[in-house]
C-alpha cells in the first residue's frame, strides 16, 4: 500500500524529475571540466514560428512526387495507344473535337 500511496501523491513523478535534474547537473559539471560547450534548452521559449525555410523539403518531397506521377501517367497513357479501349477514347475524343470545330465554324 505505500508503494500504491507514493504514486497517488505524485511522489514518483518528483522522485523522476530530481534524478533527471541531478543527471543535467553532473552532465553540465563534466561538460565543464572538459571545455565542451553546454546546450540549455528552456522551456520559456514556447514553440519555434515556422518559416517557409522548414517548408522547403516538403515542397521539394512533394513536387518530386507530382512529377513522377504524371510522368508515369503520360509513359501508361502512350504504352498503351493500341489497345482496344484506348484507341476507342481516342476515337470519340477526336469525333467529339471535329463535332466542335463545325460548330465553331
Amino acid at each position: 500500500m505505500t508503494i500504491r500511496n507514493a504514486v497517488n501523491m505524485g511522489l514518483s513523478k518528483k522522485w523522476l524529475r530530481m534524478d533527471l535534474d541531478a543527471v543535467k547537473r553532473t552532465r553540465t559539471a563534466w561538460e565543464k571540466s572538459v571545455n565542451k560547450t553546454a546546450r540549455v534548452y528552456t522551456v520559456d521559449n514556447g514553440p519555434v514560428k515556422l518559416k517557409v525555410a522548414h517548408f522547403v523539403g516538403c515542397f521539394i518531397i512533394w513536387m518530386s512526387g507530382l512529377i513522377f506521377s504524371i510522368s508515369s501517367l503520360v509513359f501508361e497513357l502512350f504504352d498503351n495507344l493500341n489497345t482496344p479501349i484506348t484507341t476507342l477514347v481516342l476515337k470519340l475524343v477526336r469525333r467529339q473535337r471535329f463535332c466542335i470545330y463545325n460548330l465553331k465554324k
